[in-house]
């Protein structure tokens, strides 16, 4: 086992509700870092302890605001400029890794970018937490090693104690198949899903039309995806499983962004359960309601797990298969 010094991890803002509960299963001290705002508005950094020769992990979310994404890159550097013997980049949630190709004209490939960044930053290696294209992270092949957690490995031991017989894993798109063939292996040992197809207008947006293939009659449907976003598509897909005859429908995402006041749509949906992990800080506003139960899982002890593996050069694989 190669030595990187001495274990400690900071956090962001984005991130700083997660640090106590991962430094408590580490037993180790939060690293001391301010991380606040000059007059101006600038992001100010500054380590208030030594971290020379030491394995620092920074665990970061980089969902917008893009302050997020500055403060865990002048984070990074003003760790790497003091000397650390390995900095390990711990994204939670990987921001603009939607446009992830261009598929009109004139537009960025906002995922591409925000990699460079990452590589530029002076981190030695990254893991991250259900990336939305992972395809993209193939960039940082040859360049940083990487490695990538799933949702998956909580949520399910979730549904384990609170699915009953029938259900079946469902996918809001045909991009989601993957995810939710996971998801059926571990809880049913098999690869059957169901599949949604969304008809849309020449402009991209959704025109209500969904699709259903797979019977969902008469069981639970649980609509899994890596993030819930303004909720426009889960709806959709949940009003249509109603309609085929679903007892139930649960929804499950890794990240919870619940944009453009999406909770208060969800809760006048046909679902009755949305479970998301704590990825992303929530506000009180996101709780259970009569009409809507929201659990939030906490990943601190996956992510404590995988740290205290990295640290020892151990494989990450062993703790999720």
């Amino acid at each position: 086992m190669r030595n990187f010094g001495e274990l400690k991890v900071f956090a962001c803002n984005s991130s700083s509700h997660l640090l106590p509960g991962i430094c408590d299963r580490l037993m180790i001290t939060p690293g001391d870092a301010t991380i606040g705002r000059f007059a101006g508005g600038e992001v100010k950094i500054k380590i208030n302890e030594s971290v020379r020769d030491d394995d620092i992990f920074v665990v970061c979310s980089m969902q917008p605001p893009a302050e997020n994404i500055v403060e865990a890159m002048l984070l990074t550097r003003a760790i790497k400029g003091s000397s650390a013997s390995r900095v390990t980049l711990v994204i939670l949630h990987l921001g603009y890794n939607r446009q992830d190709k261009k598929n009109e004209p004139r537009v960025p490939i906002s995922a591409s970018w925000i990699l460079d960044l990452i590589l530029s930053s002076g981190a030695n290696r990254a893991l991250f937490f259900d990336a939305h294209s992972e395809a993209t992270l193939g960039k940082l092949d040859g360049q940083m090693p990487y490695d990538h957690l799933y949702g998956s490995y909580v949520i399910v031991d979730h549904l384990k104690k609170v699915l009953g017989e029938p259900f079946v894993i469902a996918s809001p798109d045909a991009g989601g198949a993957k995810r939710a063939g996971a998801y059926s292996r571990r809880l049913r040992g098999n690869n059957e899903i169901v599949m949604f197809g969304k008809s849309r207008t020449p402009d991209g947006e959704l025109d209500g039309t969904v699709t259903i293939i797979g019977d969902v009659a008469e069981r639970t449907v649980v609509i899994v995806d890596d993030m819930i976003d303004t909720g426009g598509t889960l709806i959709q897909c949940a009003h249509a499983a109603k309609n085929a005859g679903a007892q139930k429908i649960i929804a499950c995402a890794t990240h919870g962004l619940f944009s453009d006041n999406a909770i208060v749509r969800l809760r006048e949906s046909k679902l009755s359960e949305i479970i998301v992990t704590d990825s992303i800080s929530l506000p009180y506003s996101i709780c259970s309601t009569d009409e809507l139960t929201v659990t939030v899982i906490s990943i601190e002890r996956m992510i404590a797990r995988a740290i205290n593996n990295l640290h020892k050069s151990e494989s990450l694989s062993v703790l999720f298969d």
